[in-house]
């Protein structure tokens, strides 16, 4: 298998989308002509919708299952998502979703990798015709070239729950669908028939995907980001054990995808299939040594004394049945060489496979022997966390016991005495730290040397209006606060993953955040929308300001007369289009069609609106009322229609609580008076006079804020882990060294007046060698 190979494959096909200048939803427009039928169809496209993506084309991976007279019949699925080319009824660029069906059978024998499956479909025409076959390579192993965050991810589907890939947003679709294919391939050929995997998903749309790209990772799913790995959680062993396999030294990643080809039987996520998922890997890792002499049972040495057995180890064994029924191996892989049978305990995670006969030597599982000699050396262990059970407190005591050497005479006499002087030096110091605590509880605390760094914190807002004005208060207000605070100024609206507060009109996000598709037309409607997309994109309302804007109807009296303007509207003519911004919301747009139902709407990035206004481009605009633009006029016609904006505050999770309390008081005294006055001067000065009315600065900070910053005051102890104790607090500390003084004395004169037996006898709770 080296992809050279390319064979036919049929296909099924359904197209979802629009008709040209339709009102209605998306719905399955046309269908092949086969075995499955439209139900199929319907089913698998509202299961795996992934919501509306700004940016086409994307790819969907999904699978399919129909019983016919009994028999199963699985079906790997393909959908492209791209543009269609018209519009619908309200002038919106319409999508359409190819969904493609495979059978499974078929790449059983002849296996391929998502990528040319896209390749072979994207050239199909929108509608394909008889023959329904497509030329597709076979899969390569070698293509595949699976990364940290490949594997982890991979890793982490073991756990049964989602994973989303973050930080990927200026990442091209067919290196997502690359990383997809990695991915798939670091699992059974056989998982195919269940994946479910998405080249973009909405953060906020309620779909099934397992595996998906988005801006950020929902609730109860993993967040992998994109190009680096991630830390498995220590109660997630599967996971860990599988990403150890993975990543074990020697591991070569084409050679495991080749093996794991192989295992073309059909598996799910479900608990069940998972743990032979992972004993699949591991066989890919870890294969055994073909052509070896088989071992020499009868005469191989039992288990060595000493050796660790725990969830970490596999044990090669010759018991019957009987001799381990009642065992408890939780976690534990207990396999036989010599076939036979096979029991499988009550605890997760256990395999016990009994031999025919003989004994032979622990092994370490996961790492490959050069030999299986009975008299060969073990393998080195692997870390502690490959394979290991959720908790280390877990693992039962191995089975071995031995007698080991206690003190003689001479080492008792050397603790007795090092046990002695160390008591006296004990209380010594005690001693003395007592008294130099007594009288200096009340002496000043020391002084940090260095001054803890201020934590960054950007800014965000548009270039003018009353938010630049706002977001420069907010700077002012943080840096006050002991913050770094720098004004960003955004043509587009966007999310840093750090320390961010936006300052942005709430119905501006909304559009931007859906993309136009909201419905409604109240400012409640818009509200319960936005709380709902915040959530989703992992920000939160800090303040809703008195600063109101809307959007209005605007027009170039040059070329449409104020009385005129109506019957643009009702009867327009071919030129007569209304310049509206491409997010201007579906439901706007609805109620704008049931009042002038031939109104035509013209779509255009928001910030390519000043720019059409200045060149005159277009007659009539719906813009917000602060633009700015000479030359038109606004009109009330629409008033009733177009609804308010209010400015507000967002802030992401990583805003300090400091910050935000710091916020919330200076907003909370923002009034309309104040927004209104303030903003007619500079911003920056303007901001600064408005927040020393608000937040007064005493002497002491004014004379601070125009000298050097002298050193912080460090806090006290208890506040401020790793910096030493002031004078005041070693008298605690004092006492806790005169009970370990005296512990240390008593065990010493316990030493001194009894001898100890020369011999004893101890208990390991794990084996380990002498």
């Amino acid at each position: 298998m080296n992809g050279d190979t390319v064979r036919k494959i049929s296909f099924e096909w359904a197209l979802e989308g629009k008709e040209p200048g339709s009102y209605d939803d998306y719905e399955l427009l046309s269908w092949s002509d086969g075995r499955l039928g439209s139900e199929v169809f319907e089913e698998i496209r509202s299961r795996y919708a992934t919501g509306a993506s700004p940016e086409l084309p994307q790819v969907t991976i999904a699978g399919a299952a129909t019983k016919e007279q009994g028999r199963v019949s699985r079906h790997v699925v393909l959908a492209i998502q791209e543009w269609s080319g018209h519009r619908d009824g309200t002038n919106r660029k319409v999508a359409y979703t190819r969904w493609f069906f495979v059978p499974y059978e078929q790449l059983i024998e002849h296996r391929v990798s998502y990528e040319t499956l896209y390749g072979a479909f994207a050239r199909l025409p929108v509608t394909p015709g008889p023959p329904l076959t497509v030329d597709v390579p076979e899969l390569d192993p070698k293509a595949a070239s699976p990364g940290p965050d490949a594997m982890s991810a991979a890793a982490l589907l073991m756990t049964g729950r989602p994973v989303c890939v973050v930080g990927a947003e200026g990442v091209e679709m067919p290196q997502r669908l690359r990383f997809l294919d990695a991915v798939a391939a670091l699992m059974p050929y056989g998982l195919r028939t269940r994946l479910t995997a998405s080249t973009w998903a909405s953060s906020t749309a309620e779909h099934k995907i397992r595996l998906f790209f988005a801006r950020h990772a929902p609730e109860g799913a993993h967040a992998v980001s994109w190009g680096r790995g991630v830390q498995i959680p220590r109660d997630e062993g599967r996971a860990r054990a599988c990403l150890d396999m993975l990543t074990w030294p020697g591991v070569e990643p084409a050679d495991v995808i080749g093996r794991l080809s192989e295992q073309t039987a059909p598996l799910s996520f479900a608990q069940a299939d998972r743990l032979t998922i992972l004993d699949l890997i591991e066989r890919a890792c870890f294969p055994s040594p073909e052509q070896e002499p088989e071992p020499d049972l009868a005469r191989a040495p039992g288990p060595a004394v000493g050796r660790d057995v725990g969830p970490d180890t596999a044990l090669t064994v010759a018991t019957p049945r009987s001799d381990v029924r009642g065992a408890d191996l939780r976690g534990t892989d207990v396999r036989g060489t010599g076939g036979g049978t096979d029991v499988r305990g009550t605890g997760g995670g256990t395999d016990v496979r009994g031999t025919g006969g003989g004994t032979a030597e622990p092994t370490v599982p996961y790492q490959v022997s050069s030999s299986l000699k009975p008299s060969a050396k073990p393998p080195a262990k692997p870390p502690a966390s490959f394979g290991a059970a959720p908790h280390a407190d877990d693992e039962e005591p191995g089975p071995a016991r031995w007698k080991w050497s206690t003190w003689n005479r001479r080492t008792q006499l050397v603790m007795t005495v090092v046990g002695t002087v160390l008591g006296i030096a004990l209380a010594g110091v005690s001693t003395v730290a007592v008294v130099n605590a007594v009288g200096q509880d009340d002496a000043p605390p020391a002084q940090s040397t260095v001054a803890p760094p201020a934590q960054p914190v950007v800014v965000q807002a548009s270039a003018g209006g009353k938010d630049r004005f706002v977001a420069e208060v907010v700077a002012e207000t943080l840096r006050r606060a002991g913050f770094e605070a720098a004004v960003q100024v955004i043509d587009k609206m966007r999310f840093p993953q750090g320390p961010a507060v936006t300052v942005a009109y709430d119905l501006d996000t909304l559009e931007f955040m859906t993309q136009g598709r909201f419905d409604g037309t109240r400012p409640d409607d818009f509200r319960e929308r936005l709380r709902a997309e915040l959530r989703g994109w992992g920000l939160s309302q800090l303040a809703s300001l008195p600063s109101v804007s809307r959007d209005v109807l605007m027009f170039d009296p040059g070329q449409v007369k104020a009385d005129k303007l109506e019957s643009v509207l009702k009867h327009p003519s071919a030129d007569d289009v209304v310049l509206v911004r491409d997010s201007f919301g579906e439901g706007l747009a609805d109620a704008l069609l049931r009042r002038y139902p031939e109104v035509k709407l013209r779509r255009a990035p928001a910030q390519e609106l000043p720019r059409e206004m200045g060149q005159k481009a277009a007659k009539v605009v719906i813009a917000p009322e602060d633009l700015g633009v000479d030359g038109y006029q606004p009109s009330d016609l629409l008033d009733d229609v177009l609804p308010e904006r209010t400015l507000i505050v967002l802030v992401n999770a990583a805003v300090d609580p400091a910050a935000r309390q710091a916020l919330t008081t200076v907003t909370a005294a923002l009034d309309q008076k104040r927004l209104e006055a303030a903003g007619q001067a500079e911003p920056q000065q303007a901001a600064r006079e408005l927040v020393d009315q608000l937040v007064p600065l005493n002497p002491a900070q004014r004379a601070a804020s125009s000298q050097p910053q002298p050193a912080q005051q460090a806090p006290p102890q208890d506040k401020q882990p790793g910096v030493a104790p002031q004078p005041g607090d070693s008298f605690p500390l004092s006492l806790i060294f005169i009970v370990v003084a005296a512990v240390i004395g008593f065990l010493g004169l316990v030493l001194l007046l009894f001898r100890f037996p020369d011999r004893y006898e101890s208990k390991a709770r794990h084996g380990s060698r002498r």
